[in-house]
């Protein structure tokens, strides 16, 4: 049986250094996986609601690793951008703002 090398790609070339591996589901998260992550949780918990890509400033590294944005959300635990609830809630918060002085 022969053994891939994790570091080359399905094409035989080696992987960039800068080119990080696509995660797939189930596949387990790695520490800088959850460091990424820990951003968009505590940015859920100080808002109340999801952040969207141009929200968070690591968004571009947390799409090359996990793909779409739903499944950043989606491996962070947290709602979709879709989900009515969040809709309502990020609504709410841009509302607010506009109130207080502080456009989102």
């Amino acid at each position: 049986m022969r053994r891939e090398d994790p570091k080359k790609s399905k094409t035989g070339n080696k992987l960039k250094q800068d080119q990080v591996q696509r995660w797939k589901k189930g596949d387990p998260l790695t520490e800088d996986d959850h460091k990424m992550l820990d951003l968009l949780i505590r940015y859920y918990e100080k808002h109340g609601y999801s952040p969207s890509q141009k929200d968070m400033p690591n968004s571009a590294a947390l799409k090359r690793r996990f793909g779409i944005w739903k499944n950043v959300l989606t491996v962070a635990g947290l709602p979709i951008l879709n989900d009515p609830d969040c809709m309502r809630r990020r609504q709410d918060a841009i509302e607010w703002g506009k109130r207080v002085g502080n456009p989102k």
